[in-house]
């Protein structure tokens, strides 16, 4: 337990410390040092205590694109966990950050998450619960914004909560497009 604490500690610090593009053989030995004392400030305070906890690590990704991903977000963290050659076991540390991972990120179902498969989808991006509803992509992102379940400017790749946006679509699913009723 020491040995996994020890571990994530340095990993998570040097997540914190250099970014996640640092690559773990890089780090110097006062670069080690650096990273275990921030990453002790996040560790030391339990599962609630690391930096994804928050949505920060997630907004500096509003503005991108593409959609981020767990290795694009928490990189040398992610990797470390998830393909260890150590075959060390992470112990709740992998637990704690797949939960972060599925609670902030939209994923396909069926996708492994620190070799985890999520028991249901949690999230959505607008297009693809679009495309699950068999409804226009635009259309559902306007509706999603008068409903408040999403911010007016808000990016393709945003974490749209399955259940709710599962709602929304399928009660716009049941309206009638004016357009659509007959002529009197």
């Amino acid at each position: 337990m020491l040995d996994q604490a020890t571990r994530v500690t340095g990993r998570l610090g040097v997540l914190v410390a250099f970014g996640p593009g640092q690559k773990l053989p890089e780090v110097t030995s006062d670069g080690w040092d650096h990273a275990w004392r921030i990453g002790f400030g996040f560790t030391s305070r339990g599962g609630g205590g690391h930096p994804g906890g928050n949505r920060g690590a997630f907004r500096k990704f509003d503005d991108a694109s593409c959609t981020p991903g767990a290795c694009k977000i928490f990189g040398c963290f992610y990797n470390a966990l998830a393909h260890s050659k150590s075959h060390k076991d992470p112990g709740d540390f992998a637990g704690i950050l797949r939960d972060t991972i599925t609670e902030n990120i939209a994923m396909p179902p069926e996708t492994k998450v620190l070799g985890v498969e999520p028991p249901e989808r949690r999230l959505h991006k607008g297009a693809s619960l679009a495309r699950e509803q068999s409804l226009d992509p635009r259309t559902l992102n306007n509706v999603q914004v008068a409903a408040g379940a999403i911010p007016e400017q808000a990016p393709a790749h945003f974490p749209i909560l399955a259940k709710a946006g599962g709602g929304i679509a399928r009660r716009m699913q049941r309206t009638v497009n004016v357009i659509s009723l007959r002529k009197k």
